[in-house]
């Protein structure tokens, strides 16, 4: 039967202070009918329904063991374990299987258990218990005429019935619950990985902000913090972790539409640093048009903010061809220091990066273009790595005239690419690929047959410089990585060259070249699997795209060699793309997207 108790938030506050303080077990499930909560009496009933569950777990196993020492059944149904091996008292009657783990629970450990138990958070109020008691808001109807244009955003989902927290106020209570033990273990997880994920930020300062109170001006914005908890959570690879993450996902989006028109400086460069993570994860998971409503969103506040020249001035959208000119600029203060200066030229070839790259998969036009416009012309250095930018003064960042204009008037050369970072190499890479599909654009036929060949020319020399893979043994894994993925887009771009213009007068060598790059971007990829990399930067599948379209429409015909040499490749690609999924199961949507192109899924 149910019933229903009318509190007033007073009356709940006391009640949760009266339960909270009592030893005993209470079996009381609390459900609120949060359409018509207040937002502080749904955050106090999120807080007391957590410690409900811990205080009934406790009182049900009065010795019990240390965390971890249980074994995973017990673990999983939080029954009382008394830790006799190989089999407990508790699995022994229902002759369950009896599995122990490490006496110390590993972090990934830790994790899942807290993650469970937000997840049972979730279900509890999801999914109301039938002799659960109902708290309604006595004002129910007052609260609901104050905050009907609330309920109402387009920011927040409204569900049919008000018995169910949607995604952003359910997002952001269990963002506010978030143990902060759990949160730096979520956040350490992503920084296994966090640079080929793209995150530019330095990684020192950030941990030391997020070491802070959350009250403290200091702290990481939630909506960078919120993403680089999805990514966590990607990686972690669970079910328990996927349940959470579409409540993080609803908060991110909340706090970026809250902070893209922010003016302060620190908060401008953590937006812009959580739209490329969530850019590039909505990329990896197959959902294209959320990924790119991210990146437009990173490349104008890029834009606004100056962070693509070192002297920004006023920009006026009518001179801009093509080009994505914000109508309204915020930008930012001259940098404190060297190291402020570097993340940010990092941040912003990391959103030059994102518009380069995907637009080759998803066929849609860039937002960074080269239109002639000073108010958008690329004026910054290429970025310098942390380690780089720690034996730097704000002197040692130069101005440059123009970034791309130089890049090009240089032709490389083994000293010149040496003395280049991974980070630096790959931007140069994003920028041939960008161009590559530019370059059409001339109206002159015999001025557009020129570039092609200066830069079929250059991207040749480009790539004959870079640093061999088999030189690479004994530098850091991240370098290796950037670099692997460097090569690759360097062979992409090579092969788009060739594609995008096969129309015009190429030399007869010219699909020779391009299956050359395919067998490069293969072997590069064997590479990975053979070193059994888990994780790295989602835009190789870029390369792996314009590979494996290249040797699928040269495999088809007679017997010649080259589809012979095509169709023994694509085998090859096949395997290796299967074995990959296998040991990066976050990419098996880009994966799959690949597997595609040959027919195989």
């Amino acid at each position: 039967m149910e019933r229903t108790i009318f509190l007033t938030c007073s009356q709940f506050t006391a009640f949760t202070t009266h339960h909270s303080r009592k030893n005993c077990s209470t079996h009381i499930r609390l459900t609120l009918r949060t359409r018509h909560i207040h937002p502080e009496l749904a955050r106090n009933f999120i807080r007391m329904e957590a410690l409900m569950f811990q205080q009934e777990n406790e009182n049900f196993m009065d010795d019990r063991l240390q965390r971890g020492e249980a074994c995973l059944p017990c673990r999983r149904r939080k029954t009382k374990c008394d830790g006799v091996r190989p089999i407990c008292k508790a699995c022994r009657p229902g002759n369950r299987l009896c599995k122990y783990t490490s006496a110390r629970p590993v972090s990934t450990q830790y994790l899942e258990d807290e993650i469970s138990q937000l997840h049972f958070c979730i279900h509890e109020l999801e999914e109301p218990a039938r002799d659960a008691v109902i708290l309604q808001d006595p004002y129910a109807a007052y609260s609901e005429a104050q905050t009907t244009s609330e309920f109402h955003s387009p920011h927040v989902h409204q569900h049919s019935t008000g018995d169910v927290l949607d995604s952003d106020s359910l997002g952001r209570a269990i963002s506010l619950h978030m143990n902060h033990h759990v949160s730096s273990m979520l956040v350490a997880k992503f920084f296994e990985h966090g640079e080929l994920l793209g995150f530019c930020l330095d990684k020192s300062r950030f941990i030391e902000q997020h070491h802070v109170q959350t009250s403290n001006p200091g702290f990481s914005h939630t909506a960078l913090l919120s993403t680089i908890y999805i990514w966590a959570l990607r990686i972690l690879n669970s079910s328990a972790s996927f349940r959470l993450l579409p409540l993080y996902i609803a908060e991110a989006t909340r706090a970026l539409t809250n902070a893209r028109d922010s003016s302060d400086p620190r908060t401008r460069v953590q937006t812009i640093q959580a739209e490329v993570l969530l850019a590039i994860f909505f990329y990896s998971n197959g959902r294209i048009v959320e990924g790119q409503i991210h990146s437009a969103g990173a490349v104008n506040m890029v834009l606004s903010s100056g962070l693509h020249c070192t002297n920004p001035i006023s920009a006026d959208s009518s001179s801009g061809s093509g080009n994505m000119v914000p109508t309204t600029t915020f930008l930012l203060p001259q940098p404190c220091d060297a190291a402020e200066a570097a993340e940010r030229t990092r941040l912003f070839w990391a959103v030059y990066s994102l518009d380069a790259c995907w637009p080759v998969v998803t066929r849609s036009p860039s937002k960074l273009r080269d239109s002639g416009n000073p108010a958008t012309t690329i004026t910054i250095p290429w970025p310098a790595s942390t380690d780089e930018c720690q034996s730097m003064n704000l002197g040692g960042m130069h101005a440059i005239n123009n970034t791309f204009q130089e890049f090009y008037a240089n032709r490389p050369s083994p000293q010149s690419v040496c003395g280049m970072s991974s980070s630096t190499l790959r931007a140069q890479t994003s920028v041939l690929l960008k161009h590559v599909t530019e370059l059409g654009e001339s109206e002159n036929a015999d001025d557009t047959q020129r570039k092609i060949r200066d830069m079929a020319r250059f991207i040749s020399s480009f790539i004959s410089n870079l640093p061999s893979v088999s030189a690479q043994s004994d530098v850091e894994s991240v370098v290796l990585l950037t670099n692997l993925v460097t090569r690759s887009l360097a062979h992409a771009a090579e092969i788009q060259l060739h594609l995008v213009y096969r129309d015009l007068a190429f030399s007869p060598g010219s699909l020779t070249v391009c299956i050359n790059s395919a067998l490069a971007i293969l072997s590069v990829m064997e590479d990975i699997i053979m070193e059994e990399r888990d994780c790295i930067d989602p835009a190789i599948v870029v390369a792996w795209t314009v590979a494996a379209k290249l040797l699928v429409s040269n495999g088809r015909g007679e017997g010649s060699p080259v589809t012979r040499t095509c169709n023994s490749a694509s085998s090859r690609f096949i395997s290796s793309l299967t074995a990959f999924m296998r040991i990066c199961p976050m990419m098996e949507t880009l994966v799959q997207s690949v597997l595609e192109i040959f027919g195989r899924i």
